[in-house]
């Protein structure tokens, strides 16, 4: 019998997990995210909680049983001209649990969860640095493609990282 994962979301009442996983984040992949793991270490945990109860935004969380491995979110746009576009973030599965197949059932499960339920929307789009070889391996293999790059985005020990611009169609 193979290991059972969960993935849910969680009441604003786990908002440390969230913090967890969104520091765990920052400090073992610096240059693939813009916030500063020494920075968000200073951050109050009622500034974390505001965060996390965002009214537009939706962060899913994977779990083996009580340990949270692995996270994304998206966040539906509520402009008219492009409430048909979906914008999937904070993208991570835990250095632990890495090359397992996890980060394509997470992000495979977003997707299904947008289209269950906002059926508005047509479009996903993520960025991605240039450094993270494997997430641009993992968007590639579901189905995004590359639509443009901002050129020196991301800024980490004096090295400047590319970001890639990525869409997929759903509908």
């Amino acid at each position: 019998m193979g290991v059972q994962f969960d993935i849910r979301k969680l009441d604003p009442d786990h908002w440390f997990i969230y913090k967890h996983l969104r520091l765990s984040a920052l400090k073992n992949d610096p240059q693939a995210f813009i916030g500063i793991h020494e920075e968000k270490l200073k951050v109050t945990d009622e500034a974390w909680k505001s965060q996390f109860n965002y009214e537009h935004n939706k962060i899913l969380f994977m779990f083996e049983g009580n340990q949270a491995m692995g996270m994304a979110g998206y966040d539906i746009n509520h402009n008219s001209k492009n409430s048909h576009v979906a914008s999937i973030y904070y993208i991570y599965i835990h250095p632990d649990y890495r090359k397992q197949g996890l980060g394509t059932l997470l992000l495979n499960t977003v997707i299904e969860d947008i289209k269950k339920l906002h059926p508005q929307v047509i479009k996903l789009k993520l960025e991605v640095s240039s450094a993270q070889l494997g997430a641009i391996h993992l968007y590639e293999k579901t189905g995004f493609v590359r639509c443009g790059t901002y050129k020196m985005e991301i800024m980490y020990q004096e090295e400047f990282y590319d970001a890639i611009l990525m869409e997929k169609f759903i509908r």
